[in-house]
């Protein structure tokens, strides 16, 4: 799970920079092409490099999923799915972005039961340790908590999580299990 997050962040960076530049909004209605006749309104964004879609897809960051609208300069939307099937397999051979990672796909899980309210990380996190990078990957903690928690080292175990302020029995509940 924390690599999934990963690819999230550098496929942020990578959208952060790329629009930092000017960049140009197509706007398209079509058919939302699914079981809702309902139109809906698709955007392509073209940066200096081109397709923002394609480009996040060819460095590994995002997959080809669903139908799509036509974009522009496009003959058709099954030239531009083509196009971007192309590109992620370019990326999955040549192991970038999300690629690189060996990402288990977890199957989906029935609703947790009362006495465990999430999944666990496979290797969790020591508390005197976790950078704030890591300690945002955990569900409930934000730059905010992640600065108290670090303010508040060192713990002699991560039951002390509890002295932090803003970590009430709840939150405790929530986040302790990410932590060794």
């Amino acid at each position: 799970m924390p690599q999934v997050i990963e690819v999230g962040e550098a496929a942020k960076e990578f959208t952060h920079d790329k629009l930092a530049e000017p960049f140009t909004v197509f706007t398209h209605m079509a058919n939302a092409m699914g079981r809702s006749n309902i139109e809906r309104f698709y955007a392509f964004v073209q940066t200096k490099e081109g397709d923002l879609g394609e480009q996040l897809v060819a460095n590994g960051l995002s997959r080809v999923y669903g139908k799509m609208a036509v974009p522009p300069g496009a003959s058709s939307s099954a030239a531009e799915s083509q196009k971007l099937k192309d590109l992620e397999n370019r990326a999955k051979q040549s192991k970038l972005g999300g690629w690189a990672a060996n990402i288990a796909v977890v199957p989906p899980v029935s609703p947790p039961s009362p006495s465990k309210n999430e999944r666990l990380f496979a290797n969790k996190f020591d508390i005197n340790t976790a950078t704030e990078k890591e300690l945002k990957l955990i569900p409930g903690i934000g730059p905010v908590m992640a600065a108290r928690i670090i303010a508040a080292r060192p713990f002699r175990s991560a039951d002390d999580l509890k002295k932090v302020n803003g970590i009430g029995d709840k939150k405790y509940d929530q986040i302790r299990p990410y932590f060794q």
